[in-house]
């Protein structure tokens, strides 16, 4: 019986590296990356927003996202209901400080804009009327 017993625990003793092999494997498959293939996928190059005050005035901009710190953009022509200037815009410039300057062909600043809670931007300038901007898909 003693036999055995040694024998068995022996036997148990020289399969541990076989079974310490196979959890690892389990373990590499349950955390194994999902297949779906994300290389093909594009970034979205162009943002589309829709700008808007308090008295209803909206309009939607347009940004051609880029790597660089100054973007083109491009509003309709409604956008000059709810900003003086604001249909103009041909530049989205980050700023420091996370703020945006939207400038028009001229290097001009129209309006600008900065991170909000509850949209994506809204205008920082305490002398004109608030202007906020949602992301809107395109």
């Amino acid at each position: 019986m003693i036999r055995t017993i040694v024998g068995l625990a022996l036997a148990g003793i020289a399969l541990t590296p076989f079974a310490e092999k196979a959890d690892r494997a389990v373990a590499a498959q349950q955390i194994s990356v999902d297949p779906f293939e994300t290389a093909s996928m594009k970034p979205d190059s162009r943002m589309v927003f829709e700008a808007a005050t308090a008295l209803g005035g909206h309009c939607q901009i347009s940004v051609n996202w880029g790597t660089g710190r100054v973007k083109t953009a491009q509003a309709e022509n409604a956008c000059a209901q709810v900003h003086p200037g604001l249909e103009t815009i041909s530049a989205w410039s980050d700023a420091l400080g996370g703020t945006v300057r939207l400038q028009n062909a001229k290097g001009a600043m129209v309006l600008e804009i900065g991170a909000s809670d509850g949209f994506a931007y809204e205008s920082i300038s305490a002398d004109v009327e608030p202007v906020t901007f949602t992301r809107i898909e395109s």
